[in-house]
């Protein structure tokens, strides 16, 4: 579960990276958009998919709860799915898969988590802590952009960041 964990913590760099939109100044000059703009499709569903990885494994859902492993398993697939639909030129495409997949991702994290803690799983506690501030990042994230009236200042706009820094510690 550690590997997943690295991937996972990988993805979330990059994610920062690609958001910030430092990969478009460092690449200026060489003129590859197309592969920038696939690269900042891609994180968004590769986040996701190495965070379900890394939960899945931490929590050895397959020997616990085997239907649950397969939902997830269905998710990372559903996930897949997204990963080649960034391919296609309109990002519209992925996004609203992605978002509708990640709307229905978020409450089985944290499903997943009480399940264990209810099987006597301690590490489950201490993830669910860690991820339960990840994910209340994430959420900020999401309504700061789809909904118009969700207040936007200094702690929203900075809600994923400090969501992944607090997550690590």
């Amino acid at each position: 579960s550690y590997v997943y964990y690295v991937f996972a913590i990988s993805t979330q760099a990059l994610f920062i990276f690609f958001n910030s939109k430092h990969l478009r100044y460092l690449l200026d000059e060489v003129n590859s958009y197309w592969l920038i703009n696939l690269g900042e499709r891609i994180i968004y569903p590769a986040l996701a998919i190495t965070t379900l990885l890394f939960q899945r494994s931490l929590l050895r859902l397959w020997e616990h709860n085997a239907r649950l492993d397969k939902f997830i398993l269905g998710l990372l697939a559903a996930f897949g799915v997204v990963v080649l639909l960034t391919f296609l030129p309109n990002e519209k495409t992925f996004q609203y898969p992605f978002i509708a997949l990640l709307i229905l991702l978020i409450p089985v994290v944290f499903y997943t988590n009480i399940d264990a803690i209810r099987r006597g799983n301690v590490t489950a506690i201490v993830h669910l802590a860690a991820v339960g501030v990840f994910l209340t990042g994430v959420i900020i994230t999401m309504l700061l952009q789809l909904w118009p009236a969700f207040p936007n200042n200094q702690f929203t706009n900075g809600a994923y960041n400090l969501g992944i820094i607090a997550q690590e510690l």
